[in-house]
């Protein structure tokens, strides 16, 4: 999963968070948000505030921080920052969207406190050097989601059968079976 990493990247930013927002297909749709913080609080991933934010419409793989977009007194005038990020000790803010090939927006986040530095160059230039791996890592994060959900789909679509269906992965180890297969398997009788 993304945890590992994301927790990784906010300990190497010195952020009290780092996130990745999830949008499929349409970047007004909010999918999944995985984050990893370094105290108790979560980030609620339906908050209808996340709709408000300043990053919504970011050109793709282009690292950018709050203070690229906006003045500071305009930021903090925002709704965003004071019903959002206010709560969550958000002040300095670091983003990346990243297009999957399949129209999916990964939107990476990373904030620290106000009582911090701001993310610099070099903090940004981090985020940059991730970008390459970031767009491997979704690629292998897809096509392994996508067997996943056509395994499941044909596993499906078998179990209506009388037939015993296994599927197995390229050691020969069952991913998916059937009922009928299920069935023929506890026998013993032959298949193990």
């Amino acid at each position: 999963g993304w945890q590992p990493f994301l927790d990784a990247l906010r300990t190497l930013l010195k952020a009290n968070f780092a996130s990745i927002i999830i949008r499929p297909g349409d970047v007004n749709k909010l999918g999944l948000v995985v984050s990893a913080a370094g105290d108790p609080q979560a980030i609620e991933p339906y908050d209808p505030m996340l709709d408000h934010s300043p990053f919504r419409e970011l050109v793709c793989d282009h690292v950018v921080t709050v203070q690229c977009l906006l003045p500071e007194s305009e930021w903090r005038d925002s709704s965003f920052y004071k019903d959002y990020c206010v709560r969550h000790d958000a002040f300095h803010i670091m983003a990346l969207n990243v297009r999957a090939n399949n129209g999916s927006i990964y939107a990476l986040r990373i904030t620290r406190p106000e009582s911090t530095l701001a993310f610099s160059e070099q903090d940004m230039n981090v985020v940059r050097l991730l970008l390459p791996h970031l767009r491997t890592a979704l690629v292998h994060h897809l096509s392994s989601h996508q067997d996943q959900q056509i395994i499941t789909l044909y596993g499906k679509g078998m179990a209506q059968l009388m037939v015993g269906v296994l599927v197995l992965d390229q050691n020969g180890r069952v991913m998916q079976s059937n009922p009928s297969a299920t069935q023929i398997l506890r026998k013993e009788d032959g298949l193990r």
